[in-house]
């Protein structure tokens, strides 16, 4: 299984306020957890995987638009200050109803 192989390092984040925020404390198995200066967690170890969470401004529906562009743009940075060769970049963009490319 790929969670349990250490040569493969995953990376993922996710939303740190407003709607389908995660909350690390009702995950059994997160460790190494990071505060900010207000004493909330801004990353974590979840089997495994190094977590980042994302504050994102909520402004409707136009929030995912941040929240991808903003996630892209770490995972970018994150590569080149690290010299990863060969990353491979996953992202979940779930269709919005009414807006696939079949209309």
């Amino acid at each position: 299984m790929h969670a349990a192989d250490r040569s493969i390092q995953y990376h993922i984040v996710t939303k740190a306020n407003g709607d389908g925020a995660v909350d690390e404390t009702k995950l059994s198995g997160m460790s190494k957890a990071k505060m900010d200066d207000s004493g909330n967690v801004r990353s974590f170890t979840y089997h495994n995987a190094k977590i980042v969470k994302l504050a994102v401004p909520q402004i409707g529906v136009a929030q995912a638009i941040v929240y991808d562009a903003k996630t892209f743009k770490g995972y970018l940075e994150y590569i080149e200050k690290h010299q990863i060769q060969d990353a491979i970049i996953y992202m979940y963009l779930p269709v919005v109803s009414g807006c696939s490319s079949e209309h």
